[in-house]
């Protein structure tokens, strides 16, 4: 499966619905100023796939954009060798 594209919304710096991609089949580079959220976007893929569902309430709130109490939410889209697209939500 390759990663196409990757939606965030409500997580760290982006508190608007946000989408990086569509990404490439070879190799992919994120660059911007600092503090623009590269590292976040990282970050929520690596959440997405491999955190538990059983979030405890302290990581859930150090998801969440400063000062808010709003939902983290997480969209990855992948194709698979066929070339359909599938999603990955994760809401916290």
């Amino acid at each position: 499966m390759i990663l196409r594209s990757i939606e965030v919304r409500n997580l760290h710096c982006f508190r608007n619905p946000t989408r990086v991609g569509p990404f490439g089949d070879r190799i992919n580079v994120l660059h911007g100023p600092d503090e623009v959220g590269k590292s976040t976007l990282m970050e929520a893929a690596s959440l997405a796939v491999f955190d538990r569902h059983s979030t405890a309430r302290a990581e859930i709130e150090s998801l969440q954009p400063w000062g808010t109490n709003l939902s983290p939410e997480i969209v990855l889209e992948f194709e698979s060798g066929g070339g359909s697209a599938t999603g990955l939500r994760r809401l916290f």
